[in-house]
């Protein structure tokens, strides 16, 4: 983790900020066990968080919009939490504010805003969209390009 993120991170989790309506989201997809951490840590300082990742692992994407053609999951997702043949866009079953999508990082930012936020959670338009953690570094020139995790920031 950058020292920056630790930060933004430590400032935004303090026990004095008020209740933000988060998006959450990263290249990594959807079960990543550091974002689902994230998730965890923003809920239990009383944030509403609502993330939305790819179902499967889409690094190295950059800001690409790749919208799924298949209704359904043609293989299962991340650490087959979701089994092949459900809906490209669903969530979780253990909690209804994660959700996947068989799609880019970006395309995932994009579902989130127009579909997932407007017609299931308690607000449409986020007070912050936080992209990461991501494993692996998000470093040089190129990042917009390469990166899905800026890629979906960048929405």
């Amino acid at each position: 983790m950058r020292l920056s993120s630790f930060i933004a991170g430590a400032a935004l989790l303090s026990s004095g900020a008020n209740a933000l309506n988060i998006l959450l989201g990263n290249d990594d997809g959807f079960g990543s066990g550091n974002l689902r951490e994230m998730y965890r840590i923003f809920k239990e300082k009383g944030h509403n968080v609502w993330l939305v990742a790819p179902a499967a692992k889409q690094s190295g994407k950059g800001g690409t919009s790749d919208f799924t053609t298949e209704g359904n999951l043609t293989a299962p997702s991340q650490y087959d939490l979701i089994p092949k043949g459900a809906p490209s866009v669903g969530h979780d079953p253990k909690d209804s504010q994660i959700w996947y999508y068989n799609g880019t990082p970006a395309a995932c930012t994009f579902v989130a805003l127009d579909y997932v936020l407007p017609r299931f959670a308690n607000f449409s338009v986020p007070d912050l969209v936080v992209t990461g953690p991501n494993y692996g570094t998000n470093l040089g020139g190129f990042v917009w390009t390469l990166s899905g995790t800026a890629g979906a920031a960048g929405v």
